[in-house]
């Protein structure tokens, strides 16, 4: 039998072992490793104002050093997210913007992070939403620029909410300024609204003002505006001039169109100044309108133009001094023809003051002219005739200038005579029945009292001189006159040992036009001989003037082909025929076999 010592040890070992083996299993689970959780994304916190973005960096708590993705498991309800943009490894961004909805001022999203071991439960992220103040923004000028009178301009400016909120007000401003439709505007952040701001002017010049918002009292926006006449005149003061020789005043008003349309302007002044009642003046162009005086008007004139156009008069003043002595002479070229012969040759001229005061007049002159009466005085509108006279000189072709002077005027009359070696026989007409025979002279001692070297006036020119013709040209501006005719100075059969000369008309001498020039032919001249001319301007084909130049020339000789038949001609073409002869025989023998 078993000792209950030995039983009791017995039952404590088993009691024990049985004891000991449960632990050890729980020991051997501890010893075993727990599986790994994806990183746990880290929740938090954004505030953003209303109307701008905000990024928002999305991470986990600590590091693990590897590349983590971030999903969007909830977005925002109201405002906008953007996918995450990863920034390195571990962080990623979004861009969060909020509603322009005013009433809602909270917005949350849900967002995990993924690796290799899974995707995390999602956390928050809560967002505040702000809303700034109303902020307005406008122009910081509204220019008007140039605005015509009588006319209406418009601008548009915008007005823009660029705070937060909802800006509400009125606009408001002061003539002649206004605003079109209505002035109320409530603009949420971000919002904008047009405005037609209108501008009449009543008054040229410079306008400034302001435009008023109720919403922002201390805001004010310029505005700046010109006006302008729909016309200007140029000058501001018309002085009507005179010319020397016209007792006509005269000027100019410059009318020019500044804007873009016609303009009707009408025009209305004394009686005295002929002016067109209305003109039309094109779109930004200019119109010059001539003014003068009439020609029996010498006072002065102080009066004024009125232009009107539209709404727009102008007045213009205009004055004009009266008329001052005003000389004119006629003719404006004297001819005196006269011999050898001691006696005085006279010329008359006629002066006239057509001025609207007297005229003292002073008359110089050279020899061999001179004028009894140095001085003359002359009356408004007189005329008096003054007598030139030509002394005793030697032949030849004077030309001098007679100065008729006054204080404000020099009036020049050219003074031309031509002194002849002999008396002159009068000149007859000619009849259709008479033949004129001139008989040019070849004695070189008459026509040595006629220098050829005298210079011609100016423009007339003697070309293409040949034995049988030659061609006289002069401008059409000596005198006034379309028809001519040319005469030569002929020798008559002597009469008491003394030659006479006379006038006579050159016959098949053919006179032409062409531009601006007159052009003479003469044909069937007398080879080898002088020819003294001169050109007389005829008023009707029997009435002369005097002539306006005397040319000289001489015709060349004529040339003979045949010589003069000598004797020791004729020798020498013997001689020379003989030659020939000879010569021609001698050839003849060579070619003989």
């Amino acid at each position: 039998m078993i000792p209950n010592r030995l039983l009791r040890l017995c039952f404590i070992f088993i009691a024990s072992t049985l004891t000991c083996l449960p632990s050890t299993a729980s020991a051997e689970r501890r010893k075993e490793p727990l599986p790994e959780a994806p990183p746990a994304p880290l929740p938090f916190k954004a505030q953003v104002n209303r109307g701008d973005s905000i990024e928002l960096q999305l991470r986990i708590y600590g590091r693990k050093n590897q590349p983590l993705r971030y999903l969007i498991k909830s977005p925002p309800k109201s405002g906008t997210l953007t996918p995450p943009k990863p920034l390195s490894d571990e962080v990623s961004s979004v861009t969060y913007t909020p509603p322009t909805d005013l009433s809602i001022s909270q917005d949350r999203f849900f967002y995990s992070v993924q690796n290799a071991l899974g995707v995390s439960a999602p956390v928050e992220v809560s967002i505040t939403i702000g809303d700034l103040p109303p902020k307005l923004h406008f122009p910081e000028l509204l220019d008007f620029s140039a605005v015509v009178l009588g006319s209406t301009a418009s601008k548009i400016v915008t007005l823009t909410n660029r705070g937060g909120g909802i800006a509400k007000g009125r606009l408001s401003t002061a003539p002649p300024w206004s605003i079109k439709d209505s002035p109320d505007y409530h603009l949420e952040a971000g919002r904008s609204a047009t405005f037609s701001i209108l501008f009449t002017p009543t008054e040229l010049g410079t306008t400034d003002g302001f435009l008023h918002f109720t919403s922002h009292p201390d805001l004010t926006l310029p505005l700046h505006a010109s006006t302008i006449a729909s016309i200007s005149v140029n000058p501001e003061k018309i002085l009507l001039s005179t010319s020397k020789l016209n007792p006509v005043r005269t000027g100019e008003l410059v009318i020019t169109n500044q804007t873009d349309s016609p303009r009707e302007v009408l025009l209305s002044s004394s009686d005295r100044l002929p002016l067109p009642p209305k003109v039309i003046v094109p779109p930004s162009q200019t119109l010059r309108i001539p003014i003068q005086t009439q020609p029996t008007d010498l006072s002065a004139v102080d009066t004024a133009i009125v232009a009107k156009s539209d709404a727009l008069s102008l007045t213009i003043p205009l004055t004009a001094p009266p008329v001052g002595p005003i000389l004119q002479s006629l003719p404006q070229t004297l001819l005196f023809t006269a011999t050898s012969t001691p006696h005085t040759a006279t010329a008359q001229l006629i002066l006239k003051n057509v001025g609207g005061s007297p005229a003292q007049v002073s008359l110089t002159t050279a020899p061999p002219f001179t004028t009894p009466q140095p001085t003359i005085t002359l009356s408004p509108g007189e005329e008096k005739p003054l007598h030139l006279l030509l002394l005793p000189t030697p032949p030849a072709k004077y030309r001098q200038a007679l100065l008729v002077s006054t204080d404000s005027q020099t009036l020049e009359v050219t003074l031309i005579a031509e002194i002849l070696p002999e008396p002159l026989l009068p000149n007859q007409p000619l009849t259709s029945t008479q033949t004129p025979s001139p008989t040019p002279t070849q004695d070189p001692e008459f026509f040595e009292k006629f220098p050829s070297t005298l210079l011609l006036e100016t423009g007339v020119k003697i070309t293409d001189i040949h034995s049988t013709r030659a061609t006289i040209q002069w401008p059409a501006t000596l005198r006034q006159s379309t028809e001519f005719r040319i005469d030569q100075l002929a020798v008559a059969p002597p009469k008491n040992n003394r030659p006479l000369l006379h006038w006579i008309p050159l016959p098949h001498a053919k006179i032409t036009q062409k531009s601006d020039q007159f052009i003479a032919e003469l044909s069937n001249l007398t080879p080898n001989s002088l020819y003294r001319l001169r050109i007389v301007p005829l008023n009707s084909p029997n009435a002369a003037t005097p002539p306006i130049f005397t040319p000289y020339l001489k015709t060349l000789p004529s040339l003979n082909l045949w010589p003069t038949i000598t004797p020791l001609r004729i020798l020498l073409f013997l001689c020379a025929a003989v030659i020939a002869f000879l010569i021609r025989e001698k050839w003849l023998s060579r070619r003989q076999p």
